[in-house]
């Protein structure tokens, strides 16, 4: 089977896939190991060439195949997720832990920072009232 430009428009491939396919394959594509890889490399999307350019019982025979590999692929994925969400969780954990020693601290600053500025605001206050009533 060789695959064109035409072929492609006619089944709707996106624009980036077209201009991808021409500058690619501008005789055509003949399915073979060697495009494939070539089309791999490009990140063409592989599952939507087989819905389009498979007959049906090529279809569900790649379908079968390609969705025991989807399920593969998603438990490697869980896998590295979890692996993910246990290093994030403990980087948080610790993250947290000296946010909030660090905020006990800034709040021990700022209490008595603001206890100094009140006495100080309170001396003029009185400084003011008392140069007044003399």
């Amino acid at each position: 089977m060789i695959i064109t430009y035409k072929s492609l428009v006619e089944s709707g491939a996106s624009v980036d896939q077209i201009v991808k396919f021409q500058e690619l394959f501008p005789d055509g594509f003949e399915i073979n190991r060697e495009n494939i890889k070539k089309a791999l490399d490009a990140n063409f999307n592989v599952d939507w060439w087989a819905t389009h350019f498979l007959n049906e019982s090529e279809l569900a025979e790649y379908e079968k195949t390609r969705k025991a590999l989807f399920a593969e692929h998603e438990k490697i994925c869980d896998a590295a997720f979890n692996d993910y969400e246990k290093i994030c969780s403990e980087a948080y954990a610790k993250f947290n832990e000296a946010c909030a020693e660090a905020w006990r601290e800034y709040r021990k600053v700022e209490k008595a920072a603001w206890a100094d500025y009140q006495k100080k605001c309170a001396g003029a206050f009185l400084e003011v009232v008392e140069g007044k009533r003399k």
